[in-house]
């Protein structure tokens, strides 16, 4: 088995965790994986990873199984051999996207049929917002292989990133997200929404016309913070943010 290694493995840098059509940041991760899919000679889908979490193997293999299901209404009777070797540990939903666009791939479509087809399936797994946007987002990223802002409806736009993401640590959520009383009032709502929105962009901007923007992306990850804590009750880390992650999953990430 022969493992390549992947170019783009996307990771949410910046986004609002509530449901709305704010722009999202997705940027590389870099060099951490490598990956091997292939079809399987037995009559069962294979799973094997090396250097990650075992809290992250859990939910990925979950998320493949539900992913294969859906798929295998469509194609038929297939078997996939999928082996993954880390040196860090990736956000989860980006490796579930990385890995799925090249399973699909291997049946001989293009990137942008990878892309339908992947998009299509991520609808019917996940219902809620704002994880559908979030596997738009990062479709669209692994599919161009570039660090983009997404917005639902609008091209999305390159940006440089000269800084570096990494994850931090996971941590299952026991409880699903709760939105508090307070935010349910339309105005309060909206100006949350507003702030998320706004954040982006301003780190956006930062992003494509200056080199140093390290204080800029920790201002805005303090931001997330704050609407994170709204919305899960989760005190902020001491440096880094939490990113949804898959369902149950809760991912801090911290940019250096």
């Amino acid at each position: 088995m022969s493992l390549s290694k992947i170019e783009f493995v996307p990771s949410v840098l910046f986004y609002t965790p509530l449901e709305c059509n704010n722009p999202i940041i997705i940027v590389n991760l870099e060099d951490i994986i490598t990956v091997d899919i292939s079809f399987s000679k037995e009559r069962r889908d294979l799973f094997m990873f090396e250097g990650l979490s075992d809290i992250l193997v859990d939910k990925i293999e979950g998320l493949l199984n539900s992913f294969l299901n859906v798929l295998k209404r469509e194609i038929g009777e297939a078997y996939f051999r999928i082996k993954v070797a880390a040196k860090k540990n990736p956000y989860g939903l980006g490796l579930y996207v990385v890995l799925t666009h090249k399973l699909l791939k291997l049946l001989g479509l293009s990137d942008d049929e990878s892309y339908e087809i992947g998009v299509a399936v991520d609808r019917e797994l996940f219902q809620k917002e704002p994880l559908r946007y979030l596997l738009k987002a990062l479709r669209t990223a692994v599919k161009e292989k570039k660090n983009i802002v997404f917005r639902e409806g609008e091209p999305y736009i390159e940006i440089p990133f000269r800084h570096k993401i990494v994850v931090e640590d996971y941590m299952r959520l026991k409880c699903e997200k709760t939105i508090p009383t307070l935010l349910k009032e339309q105005a309060i709502r909206a100006s949350i929404i507003h702030l998320g929105g706004y954040t982006a962009l301003s780190l956006a901007r930062c992003l494509l016309t200056t080199n140093e923007c390290l204080d800029i992306i920790h201002e805005a990850l303090h931001i997330l913070n704050s609407m994170t804590f709204l919305t899960y009750n989760l005190y902020p880390p001491l440096k880094g943010a939490y990113i949804e992650d898959i369902p149950g999953l809760i991912t801090l990430i911290d940019v250096i």
